[in-house]
């Protein structure tokens, strides 16, 4: 079974099961397979590129850049996760973020164009891809609720909680960027946490 035949499946199961191996088969000749390495960017501010990706191996965070250049993670994702140029696929407009690789990555990406069109001839998949939309409008609403109202150490705990897998991956720098917390004061924290 190929790479996207296998994600396809395993979130086709985790959703609701609808779509059967034939649908699943369908949607494999939209997907070629990339690699970029550490410190490459899938994405840029400004870039108009939209596309859907699933990630074989490696880690990228999505990021923001202030006016007075500081940077805010908004996400990070990992294998087995779908990536994509939310914002310009949506809207047709630039990025307003960055998709950064922090660990060399092999992904299955296509055109979202394509996808699309797809998504046209195959009611199945639509219903597929408004659920999944639906999972990623809930995470993003906690994720927001979280940084308007969560302190430091409720912020940090939850993100130990829900990611136990990138703490060894993910520099206290960038947890701190996607916290919305200044990186010292989480060190701080994450010490007088370690003592009690």
């Amino acid at each position: 079974m190929s790479f996207i035949t296998n994600y396809f499946t395993k979130s086709n199961a985790e959703l609701d099961g609808h779509l059967g191996p034939q649908d699943i088969d369908e949607i494999e000749p939209i997907f070629r397979k990339k690699s970029y390495k550490k410190g490459e960017f899938i994405i840029k501010q400004g870039d108009t590129d939209s596309f859907l990706g699933v990630i074989e191996s490696g880690l990228v965070r999505y990021y923001y850049v202030t006016f007075d250049g500081k940077e805010f993670n908004q996400l990070f994702r990992c294998e087995n996760e779908l990536i994509m140029n939310y914002f310009s696929s949506m809207s047709g407009q630039p990025s307003s973020f960055y998709i950064e690789v922090l660990e060399d990555v092999e992904i299955h990406v296509g055109q979202f164009s394509d996808f699309q069109d797809f998504l046209d001839g195959h009611p199945k998949w639509e219903r597929f891809a408004r659920k999944a939309l639906e999972v990623n409008f809930i995470l993003k609403a906690v994720r927001e609720y979280q940084l308007l109202t969560l302190d430091m150490e409720q912020k940090y705990n939850d993100f130990k909680t829900r990611y136990p897998h990138l703490l060894e991956r993910v520099s206290q720098h960038h947890i701190a960027l996607y916290l919305g917390v200044n990186p010292s004061s989480l060190n701080r924290l994450i010490k007088k946490l370690s003592i009690t």
